[in-house]
């Protein structure tokens, strides 16, 4: 995410934190997404931010998502990349995914509560995106009334592999009123 905070702190105030578990930050011994979702409201909280616009990647797009249907009123925008509907993850998928950030995101539906979201939001996807495929993506975005992008012949880490294509997006919806 350094190439989005480096582009956006030149023209907004941008805060970056690591997940629980993830970079810098505690290494728990287990967390669930839930947990995720209440470590972003309380930062928003704890330092007062009035009507944040949030971006999220990947897990951060859920945990946004996840954030505004559970407390709709601090945001004023969200723009998810790749993100899913839901996830239910298989045994054989389970087996594979040890590790701690990966069990905190086996099995989550996104699209439970997604009708209390009462902001501007946008969905981002890459075309090739086979961890988030575009038609999962596409799933949210409809049912936000979301405009919704498709980055031609990206993947999952589209915004690194053309940031340009994925600023020009993101600027466009932030200029609307």
């Amino acid at each position: 995410m350094d190439i989005l905070f480096d582009y956006y702190k030149k023209k907004y105030h941008v805060v970056s934190y690591d997940l629980r578990g993830h970079g810098k930050s505690d290494k728990p011994q287990q967390y669930v997404l839930n947990d995720h979702v209440e470590d972003l409201h309380d930062l928003i909280s704890s330092f007062g931010f009035n009507k944040p616009i949030i971006v999220g990647f990947s897990m951060g797009s859920y945990i946004t998502l996840l954030n505004a249907e559970k407390y709709p009123e601090p945001f004023s925008k969200i723009v998810l990349i790749v993100t899913r509907a839901f996830r239910v993850t298989s045994a054989e998928d389970a087996e594979k995914e040890k590790d701690i950030a990966s069990v905190s995101i086996q099995n989550f539906n996104l699209m439970e509560n997604i009708d209390k979201v009462a902001v501007p939001a946008i969905v981002i996807s890459g075309e090739n995106d086979n961890i988030n495929p575009p038609e999962e993506a596409k799933k949210v975005a409809d049912a936000l009334s979301a405009e919704f992008y498709i980055i031609p012949g990206e993947d999952h880490v589209c915004f690194l592999n053309n940031p340009q294509a994925t600023f020009d997006i993101i600027d466009k919806f932030l200029e609307k009123k």
